[in-house]
């Protein structure tokens, strides 16, 4: 009876060992995987983080090109200010010309008549002259 009863406790024992040896099996793949997936964890953490950096430099570059346009728009407007001011300048000289033109063109007319007047005056004084037989 005591035989059968060691045999009995050996048997739970045994079944008993077997029981913890699977839960320790169970553990040690449920710890293999935890490691797994800190693992896995930490390279999409860097990945991400890289990602990141590298989004933060593209935004750099963004910025630092659209203040490159802003430059050239700013001076390609003080340019086209620049080039409304001598055109309007320019247009000014023009007007001056044109007026200075004209009355050039009045006073070259008036010296015209005036100049036939001289001719009709001299030519009258001629025929007075050659009338009086000078």
């Amino acid at each position: 009876m005591v035989a059968d009863e060691v045999r009995t406790l050996a048997g739970k024992t045994q079944t008993s060992a077997d029981e913890i040896e699977k839960m320790i099996a169970q553990l040690q793949g449920a710890a293999q995987s935890g490691a797994s997936v800190i693992q896995s964890s930490g390279e999409l953490s860097s990945n991400a983080l890289e990602s990141a950096n590298e989004t933060r430099q593209t935004f750099g570059n963004i910025v630092a090109a659209f203040d490159k346009i802003r430059a050239r728009a700013n001076a390609i407007s003080e340019a086209v200010e620049e080039q409304t001011q001598v055109s309007e300048r320019i247009n000014n000289k023009m007007d001056s010309i044109r007026s200075l033109s004209n009355e050039n063109a009045q006073a070259a007319h008036d010296l015209t008549d005036m100049s036939q007047s001289y001719i009709d005056v001299a030519e009258r004084l001629r025929n007075i002259n050659n009338s009086r037989g000078l």
